[in-house]
């Protein structure tokens, strides 16, 4: 049987990403992650993303991509903002609400709350309704209560979760 030329420039894409390799990497990029070696993460869920650069958008490539903002959140989390706002704008139909309340809940623990607050209000825009989004702001709020947090107490005032502007 002949393939056409059509069917085959269709296939390219899929041939070109191993994925094999591409899972492998991914295992080592969340093994990292759960390590909190977030630097390592960081180059595997790189090279797994460069992998499938011209693969078919699927679970691996959204498990690529939500590897990637998780690691940026642990190596380099003043650069998380700026991943996120990537998949954020570019695949929000890859979002859940649960994706915005573990990167979230992840800046906070890594006392990157200014990016927390960010993360946090674009899930509330995003599934207004959503409880388990209601409960990451008023966990939020809560640390602005406690004073614990002079930082986020603003960026929440700025996002108008405080009464301000």
């Amino acid at each position: 049987m002949r393939l056409s030329i059509p069917i085959l420039l269709a296939l390219l894409p899929a041939l070109a990403c191993d994925s094999a390799d591409v899972t492998t990497r991914l295992d080592a990029g969340y093994a990292a992650l759960n390590s909190a070696d977030g630097e390592s993460a960081l180059e595997h869920f790189e090279a797994a993303y460069e992998a499938m650069e011209n693969a078919p958008e699927g679970q691996l490539h959204l498990r690529a991509l939500l590897g990637l903002v998780e690691a940026t959140a642990l190596a380099r989390p003043e650069s998380v903002e700026g991943t996120w706002l990537t998949l954020h704008h570019h695949h929000p139909e890859l979002l859940e609400p649960r994706d915005y309340i573990h990167l979230a809940s992840s800046l906070l623990e890594t006392e990157a709350s200014r990016h927390a607050a960010t993360v946090m209000d674009l899930g509330v825009k995003r599934f207004p309704d959503d409880p388990e989004l209601a409960e990451l702001e008023a966990r939020l709020a809560r640390i602005v209560a406690r004073g614990d947090d002079p930082e986020l107490a603003g960026d929440l005032d700025k996002l108008g979760y405080l009464g301000g502007d």
